[in-house]
């Protein structure tokens, strides 16, 4: 190729490359220009799908769109974890992430078909939950009875995802307690199963177990983490109950698949900050049970690194093994 031909390709190549860069600027300005879909990855009525769908509520009009809240459950949240890594990062994919999903997953199985925090974009912090024991009535009206018909009796738990089974599997170990674990699709089935005896107790979050607890058909006997429930703040924390050191909580946010633009997580970060910012956001949040904890794209990726760590650590602890 003479130097006049090898000009006119560079040339062509460097036209092409500006066109390109100026249509995905056009794209990013326009943004949205259809609706975002929102994927949760449990069941409706879990924790996480209250979460999505309120905070679809708040966020939609302030990004001038409609979110589109869609679950799918299953596999712990692998599946809808999958989907979103391999959709397209152009902000029309959002998911609720939760530690859970980004965090103890990771010490259950050896091989994630996605990397729980280089795969994604870490929008922001949405809400930290404490879990609640809640034990079939039969189990025991207080903690030292039910640690002892459980030391007894071999009792078997239901959990709905993986923080509830590393959560209980820290508490089973912690207390001397051997037991069966049963799996579930999300936390409202496990929660019903231990109102009907089939399993006798579980961990789970207070828009999970709550109804159930208010209605007295479970007992709720203690909450992790540091500060009481704040649907239940009659509820002692574990702490305050003689078991230091069992402060795990569930952490839920925001995320996007990596290589979503910058200016668009930017965008949304920043609606999520205008939203939960509003007095009546506030208020709706904390009567589901929930603290509001919004942060920065910085400091939720930074978070979402570390609760990996945690997560994991916690698991080996309790004597789960990745399979």
């Amino acid at each position: 190729m003479n130097n006049r031909a090898s000009k006119g390709v560079r040339r062509v190549s460097g036209l092409f490359a500006g066109l390109m860069m100026a249509l995905a600027a056009n794209a990013i300005a326009a943004w949205p220009e259809r609706p975002i879909r929102l994927i949760v990855a449990f069941a409706p009525g879990s924790g996480t799908d209250w979460t999505g769908r309120a905070t679809a509520e708040e966020i939609g009009p302030l990004l001038g769109t409609t979110i589109v809240v869609e679950n799918k459950a299953g596999a712990e949240g692998r599946i809808a974890t999958e989907l979103v890594a391999r959709a397209a990062p152009d902000g029309y994919t959002l998911m609720i992430a939760s530690s859970a999903t980004h965090s103890a997953i990771a010490g259950m199985v050896k091989s994630l078909p996605y990397h729980p925090v280089k795969d994604f974009a870490h929008i922001s912090l949405l809400v930290t939950d404490p879990m609640l024991l809640v034990v079939h009535p039969s189990a025991g009206a207080t903690l030292p009875e039910f640690i002892a018909s459980a030391r007894a009796a071999s009792l078997p738990f239901g959990y709905g995802s993986a923080t509830s089974l590393v959560i209980a599997s820290t508490f089973n170990r912690m207390v001397g307690i051997s037991a069966l674990a049963v799996p579930y699709k999300s936390q409202p089935q496990s929660a019903l199963d231990v109102a009907g005896g089939q399993v006798r107790y579980m961990f789970g979050d207070a828009t999970a177990v709550g109804p159930l607890v208010r209605g007295k058909r479970v007992l709720a006997l203690g909450t992790t983490g540091e500060r009481r429930s704040v649907q239940f703040p009659d509820l002692p924390t574990f702490g305050e109950l003689g078991h230091r050191g069992f402060d795990l909580q569930v952490w839920v946010g925001l995320a996007a698949p990596a290589g979503t633009p910058p200016e668009i997580v930017a965008r949304i970060n920043a609606a999520v900050q205008r939203a939960m910012s509003r007095p009546e956001v506030i208020e709706k949040f904390r009567n589901a049970g929930k603290t509001l904890a919004p942060n920065s794209v910085a400091e939720q990726q930074a978070l979402a690194e570390r609760q990996l760590e945690v997560w994991v650590q916690r698991a080996a602890e309790a004597g789960l093994r990745p399979e």
